[in-house]
Formats: structure tokens, sequence, C-alpha cells
């Protein structure tokens, strides 16, 4: 099967590093099971990071870490807005939320993302990709300026944040290359198995999850994960 070719050709990353650690994560949970949540509550990006949201539905309109979240929904404005923030060594929030989101707006900010990586920046460069099952294509390996941020971002300081509701839905790409895992409610038997088997949870630890509750799966060891749980926004 032949590729699709990206809508936009978008200039490549400067000075890899292969240093970098892999830090990608996922987030995976049912519908309400507080994937968006935990990314605003936890301390894995701080108010001090470079973050750039793909924000399809509007969840990053508030103040995130106590700062303000600059939102563009054209393509062109928000890649201007992103490059000029990336030019320096301070902190920013930009999303990109398209009027009417499809998956050529998803390849498009994955694109930009991909133009501003550089391994030598004194700022990581964090993005955070909500519901990627509905823009991503499913199961295959995922290609494209998306499949490039999960395979070789890390070499030019790209942090890789998805979020999904079912891990079959994904490209098997965002389980292998993806570290960190955080896992929350799971609604049907089928997925607690399924995500057993990619993570290397118990089956019974996933099943026994609530809403908010979660486990956070580190690298390093099949048994190095915690449970906790979110504080439930008002």
């Amino acid at each position: 099967m032949r590729k699709k070719q990206p809508s936009i050709i978008f200039p490549k990353p400067v000075r890899a590093d292969n240093k970098h650690q892999n830090e990608h994560c996922y987030h995976v949970a049912t519908s309400q099971g507080g994937k968006t949540s935990a990314v605003k509550q936890l301390p894995r990006i701080k108010a001090t990071d470079q973050v750039l949201f793909f924000d399809p539905y509007g969840d990053y309109t508030e103040p995130f870490k106590g700062k303000q979240v600059e939102t563009y929904n054209k393509i062109g404005d928000f890649y201007r807005a992103a490059a000029q923030a990336r030019k320096k060594s301070t902190g920013f929030k930009i999303a990109f939320s398209p009027d009417l989101p499809k998956k050529v707006d998803f390849d498009n900010f994955c694109g930009v993302v991909w133009s501003l990586g550089d391994g030598k920046h004194k700022k990581k460069l964090h993005v955070v990709l909500e519901e990627v099952a509905q823009f991503a294509d499913s199961a295959a390996k995922a290609d494209g300026y998306f499949g490039n941020l999960l395979s070789v971002g890390r070499k030019f300081g790209i942090v890789v944040t998805t979020l999904f509701q079912r891990g079959q839905e994904v490209p098997k790409t965002v389980l292998s290359n993806s570290p960190y895992k955080w896992v929350g409610l799971q609604e049907r038997p089928e997925d607690s198995i399924y995500l057993s088997k990619a993570t290397g949870i118990p089956v019974n630890d996933i099943d026994s999850l609530v809403q908010y509750e979660y486990i956070y799966k580190m690298p390093g060891h099949r048994d190095n994960f915690v449970k906790a749980k979110l504080k439930k926004y008002k």
C-alpha cells in the first residue's frame, strides 16, 4: 500500500542529539476517565516548559499550570506563533484548535512540531496530542510526521504525550515507542486485557480502576508502576 503524502512539506528539525532519552507518554482511558485532567494535574509537564497542544475540542482554553494558552484555529497563524516562541528559551503554551478538525489538521500540526525540533535547544519541546485515535490511522505503524515524532523525535528534543480511549484504535508505534504509560478507567474487559499485554500491568489492577484512578507505568522494569487518584475538577 502506497504511503500517503503529507499535505504540506515542512522543514526538517535540526542538530540531532542522541543523548536525549525517550520521554514519550500515552494516556489511555474511557471517556471522562481523566486523561486530560492528568495532563493538567500531574507534574510531568511544567509551567516553565515549552508546550504545543493539538486541541481539537477546546480542552486547553483555560490557563495551563498557571500560564495562559494562546490558541489559533489556522495552521499558518499557529506555525508563526510557535516558530517565534521557539526562538526563545522561555516557556510557552500554544494550541492549535481548528474549527472543523480533520486528519489533515492533525498531520499539519505534527509537521509544525517536527520542523521546530532542535536537539541542542535549551528547552525540550513538549507536544500534547488529543484524541489520537480519531485523527491517526489506526492499528498500522504510524507514518508521516506523526510517525517521525514518535520514532526519532527524541533526538531533536521532542517529547510526545498522546491521549486516546482504546489502545486497539491507535497505531502500534504509539504503544511501543512510549516508555511512560498512564492507564485510567477501562469500560470493557477486552480493553483491560489488551493494555495488560501491552504494558505488563496485571489485568486485575487495570480492571479495579474507577473514575479518576490511574496507574502510571515507568520504564526500567515491568513492575515499575504506581496507582493513584486525580483530583476531581469542580
